[in-house]
């Protein structure tokens, strides 16, 4: 649901841009921690709207024009791996399998926006080999 809810801001804020003043090509998302890794998730597990859709805030991209991830929970498996993220989002019996479809430093392609890192070397809560 939280990955929902982040596509539909991205898509609502595009779909409002022109009343609220914003350029539809410059929505971007920030996120800290475990909201770093939804930020990360929304820029490597978008669409790009549907031009169909009776609701015209469905018809807008969900893939965010930048993202920047601070200390962010990017990885769910391995050494890098934040363990209480990673029981907090999948279970505590979640599947390797699981963990790295959710792991999005393997979701990343060409089309993932520009995204900035910002990473403390002695943070004690999420390892730094996250960024």
């Amino acid at each position: 649901m939280p990955l929902e809810d982040a596509q539909r801001a991205i898509r609502t804020v595009r779909a409002r841009a022109a009343e609220w003043g914003v350029d539809p090509r410059r929505v971007g998302i920030l996120g800290f921690s475990a909201g770093g890794h939804l930020a990360s998730t929304a820029a490597t597990m978008f669409d790009e709207g549907r031009p169909d859709a009776d609701d015209p805030v469905e018809r807008q991209s969900s893939r965010p024009d930048f993202a920047v991830l601070v200390y962010p929970v990017i990885t769910l498996v391995g050494e890098a791996a934040h363990r209480g993220s990673r029981n907090n989002l999948l279970g505590p019996e979640a599947s390797e399998a699981l963990a790295e479809t959710w792991s999005t430093d393997r979701r990343v392609t060409d089309k993932a926006p520009p995204t900035f890192l910002v990473h403390a070397g002695d943070d004690q809560g999420v390892p730094v080999e996250n960024s």
